[in-house]
């Protein structure tokens, strides 16, 4: 029996707010409380997520069209 060990990255400011990337692609988790799953599957990736929270701001012009 082999230990499985998978690298991956977090991005979150929020318990219902954040990404989880993992080496494979269809293992990805993406949550975002309040807008719609189109938007959160389709537009959203883990760098907006780092960008708003490195950067302290808000991504407006994509979210304001999708709620």
């Amino acid at each position: 029996m082999g230990i499985s060990s998978q690298r991956f990255t977090y991005a979150g400011n929020r318990s219902k707010s954040y990404a989880l990337e993992t080496e494979d692609e269809y293992k990805n988790i993406q949550k975002a409380k309040g807008l719609k799953k189109s938007l959160v599957k389709k537009e959203l990736t883990i760098d907006i997520y780092e960008h708003c929270i490195l950067e302290g701001v808000e991504d407006k012009p994509r979210t304001a069209n999708f709620l």
